[in-house]
């Protein structure tokens, strides 16, 4: 849960167990859960209500609450951090 009490949800749909290569819940004082799989190619991204981004593939379907201000401020914040982490070369 976030500091401010806004929980972002996750979910994932796969159209097989066989595509799911790992799921793992930690037995320890760390409570950490790692889910693994394939989504097969990628067939589509899009936004439902500018909320949920869905990415759709072969295998399966991915969603996550990410409103798409928020993935565009990301994006740019990530544009900005290749540009000043960019090695220049001269020859």
């Amino acid at each position: 849960m976030r500091k401010n009490g806004v929980i972002n949800g996750f979910s994932i749909e796969l159209k097989s167990k066989n595509y799911m290569k790992n799921l793992t819940i930690m037995n320890s004082s760390v409570e950490k859960v790692l889910f693994e799989g394939d989504l097969g190619d990628f067939e589509d991204v899009h936004l439902i209500e500018g909320v949920v981004l869905v990415v759709e593939g072969m295998y399966g379907t991915l969603r996550v609450e990410l409103p798409e201000d928020k993935i565009r401020n990301m994006i740019s914040v990530g544009r900005k951090d290749e540009q000043n982490n960019c090695v220049q070369t001269s020859t």
